[in-house]
């Protein structure tokens, strides 16, 4: 593996990370009620840390002179706003379930570059991180 594959490699995670769902609902405006409002904040804390994740990407990509792919847009974005926050759960962990398969096959894929290993073992960190706390969000609300 060259540096041209880990940039393709990390190009393309980069591109499958920006479009997540989880960092587009802090740009629409889904209802949000009372018993909601602590949730929202959590959302919106994951999403500005996958903010930071895309920009680590942006880092790593430039330090090999190259920048981050197009991002993919999901079509399933623009109901976002419709739903009440605690409906979109379900979503958001099939969501952050696929994007930390990607993660770590991504990780898996750059063993040979040190830099790029490290930076995308703390994404796939993060992102396993997100999927938890999703997880004990459902389980919350399910009680």
């Amino acid at each position: 593996m060259d540096k041209h594959d880990v940039i393709r490699i990390v190009s393309n995670l980069s591109s499958e990370l920006a479009s997540s769902m989880l960092i587009h609902l802090k740009d629409v405006a889904t209802f949000v009620s009372d018993a909601d409002v602590s949730m929202a904040a959590d959302i919106e804390q994951m999403a500005s840390e996958e903010q930071d994740c895309l920009h680590r990407l942006a880092d790593l990509l430039e330090s090999m002179d190259a920048l981050p792919g197009p991002p993919r847009v999901q079509a399933a974005i623009a109901a976002m706003p419709y739903n009440e926050i605690h409906v979109l759960i379900p979503r958001l962990i099939k969501d952050k379930t696929h994007l930390v398969e990607c993660c770590k096959q991504a990780a898996g894929m750059v063993t040979d570059y040190p830099a790029a290993t490290e930076c995308l073992a703390a994404v796939a960190q993060r992102h396993s991180q997100h999927l938890e706390k999703l997880n004990s969000m459902r389980a919350a609300k399910a009680s």
